[in-house]
């Protein structure tokens, strides 16, 4: 079904309490959701008539929602009974969930004392790329950690930075926008956590800039199942150059292969292809069960072969123009101070 505006779309919400028509759903242009960014939300996926993993993701919305200094004034097994309802009402085996909370108008200044509004709404989606694999780049803003804001609160001041990333990058003819953390590491993309598989074994990044993604937990118990190694880690920008495939996971994006990062090409994705295929097999299964083998699958023969030349650290633009600007600085300094900071005649290893 194509959308011209998801503001047209035939059929109920339920909003405060009370299912409405969709197009009677409406925010005040004062609400400080709208004004202030105080608005969270979630998103979850229907396949067969099931919703995947709703305890799950009404469990996140209410934390969500905590983390930014207010309650969701409804019970979870309300919202659950309601996400259920709605996509009955909608006549919709496969589809998108999306509930939303929000503060309201009355105050204008900065305050948390103020009503909180909540809607839900069903319609279909198709995958959020709606490509089997996409085109990155390292974005110039980095993910905010928790030292500036909760990472694991899925709100609307989260997504700001994420959606001027996006806009940028496909200005330049990318799909999407990769994240950096504050220190430098790999953090996430804009609405998607990323995986690397390096040598068989699965990593991503820790979540201490990244959302603790639904999904990739998922993606770890099928990862298991299969006896693939799998952990969290730091991962540096030289680290995602040398994997052998990258691939982003999400409710919205499903499993997307990688296939190149800013001038990095990845031309394999024989595992993220196993795993997008497992992973749509259990969600269209409906019951949320892990796969299990009673011994490891045979994948080596998925392996790539070894690289015969590793990755050329000296090459990388990111880690030169870090370098330069680290040299720069020092040169910077020695004049200032006159004294021996740095040898000028040394070259940078």
């Amino acid at each position: 079904m194509v959308i011209d505006s998801y503001e047209n779309i035939d059929g109920t919400i339920w909003l405060n309490g009370a299912y409405a028509r969709w197009n009677e759903g409406r925010a005040h242009i004062l609400d400080q959701g709208l004004q202030y960014g105080g608005c969270v939300f979630e998103g979850m996926r229907a396949y067969n008539g099931r919703i995947f993993k709703l305890k799950e993701h009404i469990e996140r919305f209410k934390k969500s929602a905590e983390l930014l200094g207010f309650s969701i004034p409804h019970a979870q097994d309300e919202l659950e009974n309601i996400c259920r309802d709605l996509l009955q009402k909608q006549k919709l085996e496969n589809a998108y969930i999306r509930p939303v909370a929000w503060r309201g108008a009355e105050k204008i200044e900065l305050s948390n004392k103020c009503s909180v509004h909540c809607a839900i709404l069903c319609f279909e989606w198709q995958s959020y790329f709606q490509k089997t694999d996409v085109d990155l780049q390292i974005a110039d803003y980095k993910k905010a950690d928790a030292r500036f804001f909760p990472p694991q609160c899925k709100g609307a001041v989260n997504y700001a930075v994420a959606a001027f990333a996006k806009t940028q990058a496909e200005k330049q003819g990318y799909d999407d926008a990769l994240f950096l953390d504050a220190d430098g590491f790999i953090a996430e993309a804009t609405a998607a956590n990323i995986f690397i598989i390096k040598n068989g074994e699965l990593l991503t990044p820790t979540a201490k800039a990244a959302l603790n993604g639904i999904t990739k937990n998922v993606i770890y118990e099928i990862a298991n199942g299969l006896g693939m190694r799998c952990r969290q880690s730091d991962i540096s920008v030289s680290e995602i150059y040398d994997a052998d495939e990258v691939f982003l996971c999400g409710t919205a994006a499903e499993i997307t292969g990688v296939k190149r990062i800013n001038h990095v090409q990845y031309n394999d994705h024989k595992i993220t292809n196993l795993l997008r295929d497992c992973y749509l097999k259990m969600v269209k299964r409906g019951d949320g069960r892990t796969i299990r083998l009673d011994r490891p699958l045979g994948y080596a023969s998925l392996l790539p072969v070894t690289k015969s030349e590793p990755y050329d650290l000296m090459g990388d633009p990111i880690l030169l123009e870090a370098m330069n600007n680290f040299t720069r600085a020092l040169m910077d300094n020695e004049g200032a101070s006159k004294g021996p900071m740095c040898n000028r005649n040394k070259k940078v290893a």
